[in-house]
């Protein structure tokens, strides 16, 4: 029951975690476009780790494979999405606190390279999304945070008794 519940929560984190890096893909260049491909490639992997146990068919041939590199892989992706959604929220938490205009301050730091065509416009005198995009990093953040130790622990958890359990069920199979 409790890995059940475990699993759930993984897979309604990750769905936090896409829709709060929105501004990560939305307002960025090639932050985005690398936050977008690493989340695919964090969903597949996240959920092989988590469900690649119980799945009887694949889990013979692949378990070794899954358990020393997965994880590895699954550690690497959602601290490099963590890594991405810190930078995008260090740029934009400087104006927020440093200057009341973010056209003048991204005018002033360059950061024109940085953001897409419309990100500088898109948040200037727009006080409501400019918030709520500095809200959404934060929750990406905790997110991306919470699912490394959520996947370590599931991981962890999981994989201790995955062998005995296939000695016992493919005995009979």
């Amino acid at each position: 029951m409790c890995v059940v519940q475990d699993e759930v929560l993984l897979l309604f984190m990750l769905v936090v975690q896409c829709v709060a890096g929105l501004p990560v893909m939305a307002l960025m260049k090639l932050c985005g476009v690398a936050y977008a491909l690493l989340f695919v490639f964090g969903f597949g992997i996240s959920v092989s780790v988590a469900f690649a146990p119980h799945l009887r068919w694949c889990c013979s041939s692949f378990k070794y494979f899954i358990n020393e590199y997965g994880i590895c892989l699954f550690w690497m992706t959602h601290l490099a999405l963590l890594s991405l959604s810190s930078y995008t929220l260090y740029i934009f938490l400087i104006p927020f606190v440093k200057s009341d205009n973010f056209m003048t301050f991204c005018v002033k730091h360059k950061l024109y390279s940085n953001l897409t065509k419309t990100g500088c416009d898109s948040l200037q005198g727009t006080l409501c999304l400019y918030a709520l995009s500095l809200v959404s990093l934060t929750i990406a953040n905790l997110a991306s945070s919470y699912l490394l130790l959520l996947g370590s622990r599931i991981t962890r958890r999981i994989w201790s008794d995955v062998p005995h359990e296939l000695l016992k069920n493919d005995g009979t199979a």
